[in-house]
C-alpha cells in the first residue's frame, strides 16, 4: 500500500496521542494497526494503551488486524533466533486474544 504523506506521519509520531480521522476507505485502519504494532515493537505494553473506535464491528477488525500482524512479527522473531522478542509478542497476543 503506497502512504500518503500525512498516514506516514501518523506512523511515525511517536510518545503522543492522535487522532485519525477519515472517510471510509481511506486507510485509518491500516494506519492504526501499524502505529500500534510499531509502538509494541519498540517495547510497550498493548494494556497501556488507549485505542477508541466507534463501533464495536470496528474495533474487531482492528483487533483482529493487530493480532495477526503480531502473529507475523513472532514468526519472524522466531525465524531469527530472537526467542526473547518473539516471548514478548506472544505476551501481547495473549493480552489481546
Amino acid at each position: 500500500m503506497e502512504l500518503s504523506v500525512a498516514q506516514k506521519q501518523v506512523i511515525d509520531t511517536k510518545n503522543k496521542s492522535l487522532l485519525v480521522s477519515a472517510s471510509a476507505g481511506s486507510g485509518k485502519t491500516f494506519v492504526v494497526v501499524e502505529r500500534i504494532v510499531d509502538s509494541i515493537k519498540a517495547g510497550k505494553d498493548i494494556s497501556k494503551m488507549l485505542i477508541l473506535t466507534f463501533t464495536n464491528a470496528a474495533a474487531s477488525e482492528l483487533k483482529e488486524r493487530i493480532v495477526n500482524k503480531l502473529y507475523d512479527i513472532k514468526e519472524e522473531y522466531l525465524k531469527v533466533g530472537d526467542k526473547e522478542n518473539a516471548k514478548r509478542i506472544a505476551k501481547q497476543i495473549f493480552t489481546l486474544e
